[in-house]
């Protein structure tokens, strides 16, 4: 369910829709922008965004490699 289904629509800004997190509570929890900043940082410079999972693929069928054109598991 999208952040802003969960909000009040009056604390939702005009421009992007978006919740104001300086101010909304959601789910009981308060989003501490400057922290959900630094943690972005921290993902972007480490390139977590891509993975690797060809070692752990290949315990299930030795010499496996990736093939964007086929199902991964029917070999």
């Amino acid at each position: 369910m999208a952040l802003h289904a969960l909000a009040d629509r009056r604390d939702l800004d005009e421009v992007g829709q978006g919740v104001d997190r300086e101010r909304h509570v959601v789910l009981g929890l308060t989003i501490d922008g400057d922290r959900l900043a630094q943690a972005h940082a921290l993902y972007q410079e480490h390139g977590l965004g891509s993975r690797d999972d060809a070692v752990a693929m290949q315990a299930f069928v030795p010499g496996w490699t990736f093939d964007p054109k086929r199902p991964c598991m029917v070999r």
